[in-house]
């Protein structure tokens, strides 16, 4: 195969409207999703996407994600699809920070490539480890009634994996995790963020009420870890601890 040089790189908005409007986790309230889509095309036509997440609270508004793209994107013109380490090495080079925009451009570099070779994207990535992967849905802030209502909701509809949105209010989390188990039921394996809590105290009633408690993500981004902490997962082993930071 001859190389496969990128001709053309144009974005265009991709703005999401959620069901509730109300939809909340700690850090913010998130009505819609101001995203953009990344189309890279090569010197036959082929095209890949690839899609750059905005959420302020997280990464970057949508105008943030916008002005990175504008930045980026006519770096990738003239280049080899298949150079992808020095492409991404240039792009991290060029701007710091904006992980949401150089994910949607590593995404889109690997969709142009694997429809180039004419191979699905999972022989780029050293092949596929599954048939199929269960997909999860997050339950945002809400009243422990309301969020076991969703909850029963999402288990009913096939979801075997739910994340929840706690708030560091111990007893309402305590309620919210009662509430949410007890609705979902035993085969619906819980994960649960406490990204922005403002307590640890809930840890212990986490991986105690939790029976299927699979992974905390990020408990300690923004709180000291303490002994008490630390000591946690080994109080539960059964519960996994993911550092985002």
């Amino acid at each position: 195969m001859t190389a496969v040089q990128i001709v053309d790189a144009r974005f265009e908005p991709c703005t999401q409207r959620l069901r509730d409007p109300t939809w909340k986790f700690a850090r913010a309230t998130v009505p819609n999703l101001e995203g953009h889509v990344l189309v890279l095309t090569d010197d036959v036509g082929t095209r890949g996407c690839g899609y750059v997440h905005a959420i302020p609270a997280i990464t970057t508004h949508g105008a943030g994600a916008e002005a990175a793209l504008a930045l980026l994107a006519p770096l990738l013109v003239g280049r080899r699809a298949d150079d992808l380490a020095g492409i991404l090495e240039e792009i991290d080079a060029t701007l710091a920070f904006n992980p949401s925009v150089k994910a949607g451009i590593d995404m889109a570099l690997h969709d142009l490539l694997a429809r180039r070779l004419g191979v699905p994207v999972h022989v780029l990535l050293g092949g596929r480890l599954h048939d199929r992967i269960a997909q999860s849905r997050i339950l945002p802030i809400k009243q422990p009634a309301d969020m076991a209502a969703k909850a029963a909701e999402l288990a009913e509809a096939g979801y075997r994996q739910l994340k929840l949105k706690l708030s560091g209010d111990t007893a309402l989390d305590a309620a919210r995790i009662a509430a949410v188990r007890h609705a979902a039921g035993s085969g619906v394996a819980l994960a649960m963020s406490l990204q922005a809590a403002s307590t640890i105290k809930v840890l212990p009633f986490a991986c105690e009420l939790a029976e299927h408690l699979h992974l905390l993500d990020d408990p300690f981004t923004e709180l000291a870890v303490t002994d008490g902490a630390i000591d946690v997962p080994r109080q539960a082993p059964g519960c996994g601890v993911e550092f985002n930071s």
